[in-house]
């Protein structure tokens, strides 16, 4: 019995049993590449073995479900190794296929493939694994992170720095834990809305607290005397930081 004929039998079998029992296959590493490679070896069948008066599900919609599936690993924060797995299987060279052996999965076909995006064909399985496809996060609104947060880290540059060297017994502490904590909530957003490692690197480059702060052969007190002159660190000294850091960089993001 094919592969997938087993997977449909044990489903079939339980009784009762739907994508709203929320049933766990579970969703590891193995059963997620081999969905994955089931829909890989589909879809090369349908390309190169199916008869043109077979129902065959809109083929550009291939490249959305790949985005799809690599946003929601990102989103569940599987390790990179198998995120790249995963997309290295996508985009393996094409195998020649035996169509003859691929037939019985051609022969399970149903017209209904025809109205069918790929997204669509696999949502049940994705469910089952309890990692539901996710649309591919918007780049315009990367864009608009990555430079929110690079307006916000110039501002808040000079403040870390001047603390650290100025304030180092009170309000550094804070500051550095404030800024230290927003990051990660930064980070945590990203990922919860599909971004990936990748992208959550490029949006904080610069940003992060250790590359904020003093480096180890800063004239200290040179930097002391250059900060007790700034007006601007003066009146933060005097009145602390009225908004919290990246929370504009965050509201930008679902559920920010």
């Amino acid at each position: 019995m094919h592969i997938r004929s087993v997977f449909v039998a044990v489903v079939c079998a339980a009784p009762n049993l739907s994508v709203a029992d929320n049933f766990d296959l579970p969703g590891t590493p193995g059963t997620l590449l081999a969905v994955v490679d089931g829909a890989v070896l589909l879809h090369s069948a349908l390309a190169n073995c199916a008869p043109d008066t077979l129902p065959q599900p809109d083929d550009t919609k291939w490249p959305a479900f790949e985005a799809a599936v690599m946003a929601t690993l990102s989103a569940n924060n599987l390790p990179e190794s198998l995120v790249a797995e995963v997309s290295a299987r996508f985009n393996a060279p094409v195998s020649p296929v035996d169509c003859a052996a691929a037939s019985p999965l051609l022969d399970r076909i149903p017209p209904s493939f025809a109205e069918a995006t790929w997204n669509q064909l696999f949502h049940d399985a994705f469910e089952m694994m309890n990692y539901p496809l996710r649309d591919p996060p918007d780049q315009a609104v990367l864009e608009a992170v990555f430079n929110e947060v690079q307006t916000e880290s110039r501002r808040w540059a000079p403040i870390l720095k001047c603390a650290a060297v100025s304030d180092f017994r009170e309000s550094f502490a804070i500051l550095a834990r404030k800024w230290n904590e927003q990051t990660g909530h930064l980070e945590e957003a990203m990922s919860a809305a599909g971004f990936s490692s990748d992208n959550i690197d490029l949006v904080l480059i610069g940003a992060r607290l250790d590359q904020m702060l003093p480096s180890p052969d800063t004239d200290r007190l040179a930097l002391l005397q250059s900060c007790l002159s700034d007006e601007d660190w003066n009146e933060t000294r005097r009145f602390g930081v009225k908004t919290m850091p990246l929370a504009d960089a965050i509201a930008l993001l679902p559920g920010g």
